[in-house]
């Protein structure tokens, strides 16, 4: 399968820059997730990349061919780009069957009959729908329409596959099997792949790498683990997942370790970190997931990073406690999968891994 290569792109609306000299390279055989806030240009740059938009400036490669280029006025229709999409609405046909519905673009491209059936059934079997064959859209699930997208998009064999938030429309449980099925069908068939949506647990699941977007621009790319665990400003860190901020100053920087002063509303402490990234004197966010945040009913071992906290409020989640303490003022997220026996309004003691402790800059 083809690499995908976007260069200086730059799509405007009026006056409005939906998408600001983005660069994009999906590696040959691997998916790669444009995530971001609504308004942020991902939709807008996948429609680009389909055909359905045209870009104002910059170039889109699919391998070695140049599909697209503003000052060459080089633009391939939708039809000849060699890609297959997965719309959010699904889009399929209400008055075919399953069979023809996902037979459609094998049709249009005027394939033999035993090259239809043959085609049909495998991408069928591929996402598991072949005893619903005759069905027609009205007589199956959700799930079971998406699949049916899912194998009208493959069944002609494109070089790439675009999948836009396909699975915005399910229920939760289903949402999270089909993030699975998806991946394996992705890995099985081994197919370039530029996957939308604005919802991180599906980005982190699903991606070998995400690109977060924000104003038309890509803030941060990397691999899931590098996004959420290093995001690059205040924006990524609080849109990938949920974290506590603590403005403050670094006050000293050792070998291995920082030292920030927080003052923030009545919590003003010192708190360590291992990260070693900035300066003394420089203003920081240190940044802490709920998940890092260490609840105890009795004082634990560790002097630094521990302080008495009050428990504001706990919420049971089903195989997880969602928690909000107070510190000097300050209220901070908590969550932990371990049973906690203290009852909210109750005096308890946090401590915070140096480990755990991001530092972010502020401008």
């Amino acid at each position: 399968m083809p690499d995908v290569r976007i260069e200086k792109l730059i799509k405007r609306f009026g006056n409005v820059t939906a998408i600001a000299d983005v660069d994009i390279h999906i590696p040959d055989g691997e998916i790669v997730t444009l995530l971001g806030p609504s308004g942020c240009g991902k939709t807008t740059t996948l429609r680009c990349l389909a055909g359905f938009e045209n870009a104002d400036e910059g170039q889109i490669w699919i391998g070695d061919q140049l599909i697209f280029d503003s000052k060459q006025n080089i633009n391939l229709s939708p039809q000849k780009r060699d890609m297959g999409m997965v719309f959010q609405s699904y889009a399929v046909w209400p008055h075919m069957s399953v069979f023809e519905n996902i037979a459609f673009p094998l049709r249009i491209r005027k394939a033999p009959r035993k090259e239809i059936d043959e085609k049909v059934i495998r991408a069928m079997k591929m996402v598991g729908i072949e005893e619903l064959k005759d069905r027609l859209p009205s007589e199956i699930s959700g799930g079971q329409q998406q699949r049916v997208a899912f194998a009208r998009a493959i069944v002609y064999e494109p070089a790439v596959l675009l999948l836009d938030e396909p699975l915005s429309n399910l229920d939760a449980k289903l949402r999270e099997q089909m993030r699975f099925e998806i991946l394996e069908l992705q890995r099985k068939i081994g197919i370039t792949t530029v996957y939308v949506t604005h919802d991180q647990e599906e980005a982190m699941v699903l991606s070998d790498e995400v690109l977060v977007m924000d104003f038309g621009k890509v803030i941060q790319r990397g691999d899931p683990e590098a996004i959420y665990f290093d995001p690059s400003n205040e924006f990524v860190a609080d849109f990938i997942g949920k974290i506590n901020f603590l403005p403050g100053t670094v006050k000293q920087v050792e070998e291995g370790a920082s030292v920030v002063g927080i003052e923030e509303g009545g919590f003003r402490s010192e708190i360590h970190s291992t990260r070693t990234n900035y300066p003394q004197g420089q203003k920081v966010l240190a940044s802490v997931r709920p998940e890092n945040i260490h609840i105890h009913t009795s004082k634990p071992d560790q002097e630094s990073n521990t302080w008495p906290a009050k428990l504001i409020r706990k919420n049971f989640l089903g195989g997880m406690f969602d928690m909000v303490v107070g510190v000097e003022g300050k209220e901070l997220r908590a969550r932990t999968p371990f049973k906690v026996e203290a009852k909210s309004g109750s005096e308890v003691f946090i401590h915070i891994p140096p480990k755990d402790v991001l530092l972010i800059h502020i401008n």
